[in-house]
């Protein structure tokens, strides 16, 4: 321990107090219902950061750890290292390789100080849907409308829910305090145009043409850890001064319903939303838990916030710490419906015989139909008749003329 006033390793040490009017808060929450029962299955949960100040001190961007339930600190159960890492993001070029090899590298800590510095693995990973790797998607612009038509279990629908919400128009109204001061503004949104953008899966909408705004999953790191998702979120820049892709962005936060009403960027926004979807496998023990007996994960997280407008590097940061918490996955049952139904069928068809020219043709007689395998029909009453005709002998006289074969409404009858 160093002297009172000396430095320490040739280094001197500093400490900056600071006082702000700086507010914010993280909220997680878990959204899903999905059984564990696939390959992937996904617990979901929705995570919103909000600039809570009353006055005017802005965030400057955000950082984010969650520590998911993995296999190597809960017994072999839980999120996998393959699962983890399936798919490696090049975050030069954007590109996306399946990862074939994974390695750990260090004892699990989800630390976000300078005192527990991650092992130097700066791999950067990215989901995707029921393939592998964790989804995070940015949800900031979404209603809880779009959350509650999404499909966790697939996201096939994603893509079309994503560009409802990105084409609604946002509009900044004045905002007052309660003293009737107007204080800023805050964000509306006009749902009146939610009826043009069907929800529907797939990658194309009902025209055949690929959505305006794709869903596009966060990459994130894992700094040599079991089961750790680490990502940033800045506004332009990052930290090695590259720009940032508009779905990566969001991380400047104004105080709420004080937004500048000189920042018509349409950008500008007091909260972040985004979900984290964690696929697991059917390697968790069923227990007790606060719902009864289910499959039980846990996830702890820590959000991290710079300000002071510094710079990327520079800024003063602020951590805060959620206890982990568990969410159940609910239990597959087996179960089966069965529905009983009976199909009428008929076949108009005329068997014609030579006979003897000895015996006389007798008259036509009806008869019970047998249902045919070919050209059947289904029809509303309960049976059909069907009569035989034989021909002529050539000994006997043709008839001159043949009556045309009808239809009656109990049943079907061809006579000559």
């Amino acid at each position: 321990m160093a002297e009172k006033g000396k430095g320490y390793g040739g280094k001197s040490r500093k400490l900056t107090l600071l006082r702000t009017n700086l507010n914010w808060d993280t909220t997680y929450e878990a959204i899903s219902d999905n059984v564990l029962f696939d390959r992937y299955n996904y617990m979901v949960y929705k995570v919103d950061t909000k600039n809570t100040s009353t006055g005017n001190s802005e965030v400057d961007y955000l950082e984010y750890f969650f520590r998911l339930f993995n296999t190597s600190d809960n017994g072999n159960q839980g999120i996998t290292n393959q699962d983890l890492m399936q798919w490696k993001y090049d975050p030069v070029t954007g590109s996306i390789d399946k990862n074939t090899f994974g390695q750990v590298t260090r004892t699990p800590s989800l630390a976000a100080d300078g005192d527990d510095e991650p092992a130097a693995d700066n791999s950067m990973y990215i989901g995707k849907p029921n393939e592998g790797g964790v989804l995070i998607y940015n949800t900031t612009d979404w209603l809880q409308k779009d959350y509650d038509e999404l499909d966790m279990r697939t996201f096939a629908n994603i893509d079309s829910i994503n560009t409802r919400a990105k084409s609604r128009p946002k509009n900044y109204v004045d905002a007052y305090d309660k003293d009737g001061k107007l204080i800023g503004k805050k964000i509306e949104y006009d749902t009146s145009h939610d009826g043009d953008y069907p929800i529907m899966d797939g990658k194309v909408d009902a025209n055949g043409n690929p959505f305006k705004y794709p869903a596009v999953s966060i990459p994130y790191r894992t700094n040599g850890q079991s089961g750790l998702v680490n990502f940033n979120v800045y506004n332009d820049t990052d930290e090695n001064g590259n720009a940032v892709k508009p779905e990566y962005s969001g991380g400047h936060l104004y105080p709420e319903n004080r937004t500048p009403a000189e920042d018509t960027s349409g950008a500008a926004d007091s909260h972040y939303s985004f979900l984290l979807a964690s696929p697991y496998t059917t390697n968790i023990n069923l227990k007790s838990g606060a719902v009864g007996n289910a499959y039980y994960v846990t996830l702890g997280a820590v959000t991290t916030i710079s300000f002071g407008k510094l710079g990327v590097g520079k800024d003063y940061s602020w951590s805060k710490t959620n206890p982990s918490f568990e969410s159940p996955f609910g239990v597959p049952e087996s179960s089966m419906t069965g529905e009983k139904a009976v199909i009428d069928t008929w076949q108009p068809s005329a068997s014609i015989s030579a006979r003897s020219p000895w015996r006389p043709a007798p008259p036509p007689t009806p008869s019970w139909a047998i249902p045919s395998a070919t050209r059947s029909r289904t029809l509303p009453r309960k049976a059909t008749c069907r009569s035989t005709v034989s021909r002529p002998s050539r000994l006997r006289p043709v008839p001159r003329s043949w009556t045309p074969c009808r239809t009656t409404s109990a049943c079907t009858i061809w006579s000559c």
